[in-house]
């Protein structure tokens, strides 16, 4: 990492941190929900009918806190439907009812945040400390999201700036050599307000479990290139210019490194690949966003937003475990550049028979380049040289309306299109969605949609495994479900779904990205969130998914790494003596591994313990100890991939 960048970061906080006290506000005004909204797609208020209408959860910043959680990956651990896994690539990946991480579509106040190259995205890499809430859309999303998301649509709101000055600062430590330093910063003053948020984070490497077998290439209590650092800055200004106009501006930068963790398992084994010694010597990145909002009258407005995205990736693969030499086949390094450039313009039409009308524009061009070499063979070796551009671009129409007191209906058409160098793709999509508040405190809903993910540029164009020839992937989205309400406070959530894949891309036996015919994912999620008594929160929750390859030419109908079951149970305890305690579990169970052949290995059943304990010792100061894994298992989320034992942790924070 480039110490230049770190200096920008620290001289960028110290110069906030020195704002005078006129960021105090004298006027004794109530203070604003400290969110930055100006960037969300779709506004998450009682308004928001779609969202009434489908599997939304919203973990907010406390809840964060509670768990422990120090990047986004682990904010996903406890949701129903959503599981994490981690494999070759050394990044862990979120998949949601069976589908991939690249048929997700994750947004930061607004921006895309997935790569260009292959629509994926790495959670380890967004830490958690700006973040005030997420919202995590399962199943059918509004069409004003535009392309792709077909499984779901992760929304990070961060956090923004108050009338009163106010800041945070926090330090942890944990096994593995594990440190984090976090600082936070927010104010205002009149009809401007500031965020600011920074943090480092280094681990030299993950302890695997006790329980873990030893063998040559994985013969120390420590995981072999399981290194990483992280250093991230984020900083948002909105100015409210009336009660009709604001405007906001978001930078968020960031720049790391890390190692990918080689298998501990080799071909001899048929359901493991040999082991690749590879790391991300550098990776940084820059997104900018400006973003306004507009009522012209009590029937129209307007929401813009313009955003641009820059990112560097170098990676290398070497012959051997030292990492040192790069002669022999399949040896290799990359450099590549990726930059976004987008516009999301959105225009709001209030009718008093036909409900909230709105109209969306967007439109975006993903450049990605890459330099370097690559060896074929033992002998010689190929130059990597690639510049390829895509354009995706959407119109959508998505009308909100209550027909009557109890019944309200969701309807969105949108025409979705890919420009690529060689051809051009347009197709469409839409949402049906309603809800039906059919006694106090029980609400039906239901919603069934066609949504569609386009090639990525790396399925299209990678130099061994790219298919120009590739097709859009269309998903067809059934879902019902009921909540109601119980005694004791508490809800009972029940959602029955389904999705049918046409055209799913994968790579077959030969490594090739190809449209496999059809995939069916279904099942049903439940929870049930009680607070039992003053200070006790608590949440159970289980998910079925029955994933199958319906493809005409599949070895089986098994797809591999989708748990059949997955069980969770949490709670959080704030005592009076402003002692907090969480504790999560959670097990999978009934997951395969495939071979090349198309045979199946069932793979380990699974259950994880987490705990963590703070004190506050006054209204300013905290400290906090936890433990991930408490139990110390021995598991894994992909064949061959051993996951972290025990990590033992504990941390101070500040504010002021």
């Amino acid at each position: 990492m480039k110490c230049s960048r770190l200096l920008l970061f620290i001289g960028l906080l110290t110069t906030l941190f020195i704002t005078p006290a006129l960021a105090q506000d004298e006027s004794g005004k109530p203070q604003d929900k400290a969110e930055y909204t100006l960037g969300e797609i779709v506004v998450s208020d009682s308004s928001s009918t779609l969202e009434n209408s489908t599997t939304v959860t919203e973990i907010t910043a406390e809840e964060l806190k509670n768990a422990g959680a120090l990047t986004l990956a682990d904010a996903f651990k406890m949701v129903p439907g959503v599981t994490t896994r981690t494999a070759a690539d050394g990044t862990c990946r979120i998949d949601i009812r069976g589908m991939r991480t690249r048929n997700i579509k994750l947004l930061l106040n607004g921006i895309p945040f997935m790569s260009v190259l292959d629509g994926q995205f790495d959670p380890d890499a967004i830490p958690v400390e700006n973040i005030a809430r997420i919202k995590i859309m399962r199943g059918a999303s509004s069409v004003l999201y535009g392309n792709d998301g077909n499984a779901g649509v992760i929304d990070i709101i961060t956090k923004k700036g108050t009338k009163d000055f106010k800041g945070t600062a926090g330090v942890m430590a944990g096994m593995g050599d594990l440190y984090k330093a976090q600082s936070t910063i927010a104010g205002g003053s009149g009809k401007l307000d500031y965020y600011a948020g920074a943090s480092y984070l280094t681990r030299n490497n993950f302890p695997v479990s006790s329980d873990f077998d030893k063998n040559s290439l994985q013969d120390s209590d420590e995981r072999k290139n399981s290194y990483r650092k992280h250093a991230n800055v984020l900083g948002n200004m909105t100015y409210q210019a009336s009660d009709d106009t604001s405007f906001g501006a978001v930078l968020n930068m960031f720049e790391g490194e890390y190692g990918k963790p080689p298998s501990t398992l080799t071909n001899a084994d048929p359901f493991a690949k040999n082991p690749k010694y590879e790391k991300v010597l550098d990776y940084s990145g820059a997104d900018l966003q400006l973003a306004m909002n507009h009522k012209f009258n009590k029937t129209v407005d307007t929401r813009l937003m313009v955003y641009t995205s820059r990112e560097y990736t170098e990676t290398s693969r070497y012959d051997y475990s030292n990492y040192a030499t790069q002669t022999r086949k399949n040896s290799y390094h990359s450099m590549a550049t990726s930059t976004t450039v987008g516009l999301n313009n959105q225009w709001g039409y209030n009718t008093e028979y036909l409900g909230r009308m709105v109209l969306g524009l967007i439109g975006e061009r993903q450049n990605w380049s890459e330099s370097g070499f690559t060896r074929p063979n033992n002998t010689s070796s190929s130059i990597l040289d690639s510049n390829e551009t895509l354009s995706n671009y959407t119109a959508a129409l998505q009308d909100d309306l209550t027909l009557f007191d109890d019944l309200q209906i969701s309807m969105g058409l949108s025409l979705n299109g890919q420009a690529r160098t060689d051809k051009r793709s347009d197709t469409y999509s839409y949402v049906l969605a309603a809800n039906y508040k059919l006694f106090e405190g029980t609400t039906l809903k239901a919603s069934q949609a066609r949504k569609i993910r386009n090639p990525s540029i790396q399925n299209l164009y990678d130099s061994t495994a790219g298919n120009a020839d590739l097709v859009n992937e269309v998903d067809w989205l059934y879902e019902a479900g009921v909540s109601q309400a119980l005694p004791l406070a508490s809800t009972l959530d029940f959602t029955v779904f389904r999705n049918d894949a046409e055209n799913y891309i994968e790579k077959d036996s030969s490594d090739v990205y190809q449209n496999n015919d059809k995939y069916r994912f279904q099942g049903f999620e439940t929870t049930l969130s009680s607070r039992i008594m003053e200070g006790l929160s608590t949440q159970l929750g289980y998910t079925y998914l029955d994933s199958q390859n319906l493809s005409d030419n599949a070895a089986t109908d098994r797809l591999q790494y989708r748990p059949r079951h997955k069980l969770t149970a949490q709670a959080t305890w704030v005592a009076p003596t402003r002692t907090t305690v969480y504790a999560g579990w959670r097990f999978f169970s009934d997951q395969w591994a495939l071979d090349d052949n198309g045979n199946t290995k069932r793979m380990p059943d699974y259950g994880l313990i987490d705990i963590k304990i703070s004190q506050a010792f006054t209204d300013s100061l905290s400290a906090y100890v936890g433990a991930d894994n408490l139990l110390d298992v021995d598991y894994a989320e992909s064949y061959g991939f051993a996951r972290p034992g025990r990590v033992v942790y504990t941390g101070l924070d500040y504010s002021f």
